[in-house]
């Protein structure tokens, strides 16, 4: 549930991220809260990319990305 979680606000915070950029890099800028998810979480837990993934962050990147696609198509 909390990767869910985790996932959607990521998305929000990529969309908004991405929109309010002036930019043309924008998409990559909305890049940036997942990347620094998975950074935070390495340096907290200490754990490799393959582990963090094996528990659960594949659910994080999913609801991201569905998160964020929507967002960015509602919001054009």
């Amino acid at each position: 549930i909390l990767n869910t979680v985790a996932g959607i606000l990521l998305g929000a915070l990529s969309w908004y991220a991405s929109y309010t950029s002036f930019s043309s890099y924008g998409n990559l800028i909305g890049l940036a809260p997942l990347i620094l998810y998975f950074v935070a979480y390495h340096l907290l837990t200490g754990r490799k990319l393959n582990e963090i993934l094996g528990e659960g962050g594949w659910y994080t990147i999913g609801f991201w990305f569905a998160t964020w696609t929507l967002l960015k198509n509602v919001f054009v």
